[in-house]
């Protein structure tokens, strides 16, 4: 057979505990309420975290574009000197032929 065990508190006790819960509770609420704005808080930290990497990333993207078009600049730049410093020559060899005669 189990035994049931019933503990009687005075009415001063009673109230006591009735009291201690209440300051539990209201510890528990405003530990929760906490608890809610630093979650608030941390879910807006991941947000501008995310909305950084997406910055970043364009940011690579208009590098790399810039980077290649840099190279591209700088061939088409060295294709020209070269165009012109053939032409340099070729008319330098013209004048001295001219020179010569």
């Amino acid at each position: 057979a189990k035994s049931i065990e019933i503990t009687l508190y005075s009415k001063e006790e009673a109230d006591q505990l009735q009291s201690l819960l209440q300051t539990k509770n209201q510890l528990i609420s405003s530990l929760s309420t906490e608890l809610e704005y630093r979650n608030e808080d941390v879910n807006a930290l991941i947000a501008e975290l995310q909305r950084l990497q997406a910055v970043q990333e364009s940011i690579e993207k208009d590098a790399e574009i810039a980077s290649s078009a840099i190279q591209t600049l700088e061939r088409d730049l060295a294709e020209e000197v070269a165009k012109h410093e053939s032409d340099i020559v070729r008319m330098s060899q013209l004048l001295k032929e001219k020179e010569d005669h």
